[in-house]
């Protein structure tokens, strides 16, 4: 199949491997591996993307941890989530909903931002998918400058962030930053290619 894909960095999903294969167009028409398994989705260079695993209903999906996938271009993105109760008319005008900004940095850092506290339930981040990376090493990850929270899982030019950010635990204005770094020999380095 052939489609046209805009100018910039693109980042091409297997949704059965979760492996994102990036792409550099010039604004062409390429040819695409067809699938009956699900449609051609691209994510956009530069954006932030939460999302859930999918479960037999709307419910259940809404209990679920939330992963952010992170698809860099330029060693920056950016991304926004806005979460109410998914069923009450009026929630932004009675201010009963979240408002989380997600920002990607060329150090290797990403800031979390609460913009609105409004909704009891927010749900939870706990893994933290970062597109675009290069390099092997050990790959080490704060979050606050509180020290390692953990090893993260690379899988060529993607890697895993293990997390546990409960997005209630901060109002409005308060923000939290998760850094990674590899770790080579006797130094280390930001590990981002896009």
């Amino acid at each position: 199949m052939s489609a046209y894909i805009p100018n910039g960095t693109w980042y091409s999903p297997d949704w059965n491997t979760f492996f994102f294969t990036p792409i550099e167009s010039k604004g062409e028409t390429m040819e695409l591996p067809d699938s009956d398994q699900a449609p051609p989705i691209h994510i956009r260079g530069g954006s932030i993307i939460p999302v859930t695993k999918p479960k037999m209903n709307t419910r259940l999906s809404r209990e679920s941890p939330i992963q952010l996938i992170v698809a860099p271009s330029s060693k920056q993105a950016v991304g926004e989530l806005f979460w109410d109760d998914g069923e009450s008319i009026n929630t932004i005008e009675s201010g009963k909903f979240d408002l989380f900004e997600f920002k990607l940095h060329p150090d290797c850092s990403i800031d979390i931002k609460v913009i609105q506290s409004g909704y009891q339930n927010s749900p939870m981040i706990d893994n933290i998918i970062v597109l675009g990376t290069q390099g092997q090493g050990i790959i080490r990850v704060d979050v606050d400058g509180h020290g390692t929270v953990g090893t993260s899982q690379k899988n060529g030019e993607q890697m895993s962030l293990p997390v546990k950010l409960d997005l209630k635990s901060k109002q409005a204005g308060q923000n939290w930053r998760v850094n990674w770094h590899v770790s080579l020999s006797n130094m280390t380095r930001c590990n981002l290619k896009y």
